[in-house]
């Protein structure tokens, strides 16, 4: 239940990965997170002098790398919810 809640609010930032023992997955998805923010965030402060630039840090952000993490994170969820997420501790468990 916990996974699920992280995974539904926090989900586009990998706190659920993180949680679930996949550490180096949840950075990846973090810091593309991040990436995509002070892209949009960069460009909306150029946008305002109408830098061209601006804009295509906006794009690049919010469809790039954005548009990645989301859908990681919506196919992370419905993994979630279904309930076949293989974490650390399932994929080395003796059978």
């Amino acid at each position: 239940m916990v996974t699920l809640i992280l995974s539904f609010f926090l989900g586009g930032f990998g706190f659920h990965r993180f949680y679930l023992g996949k550490p180096l997955s949840g950075a990846v998805m973090l810091l593309l997170s991040l990436v995509t923010l002070a892209l949009v965030f960069n460009g909306l402060s150029k946008m305002e002098t109408m830098d061209p630039n601006g804009m295509l840090a906006v794009v690049s952000g919010a469809l790039g790398f954005g548009m990645v993490v989301s859908a990681w994170a919506i196919v992370d969820l419905l993994v979630i919810l279904i309930g076949v997420f293989a974490t650390s501790d399932s994929v080395n468990a003796p059978e």
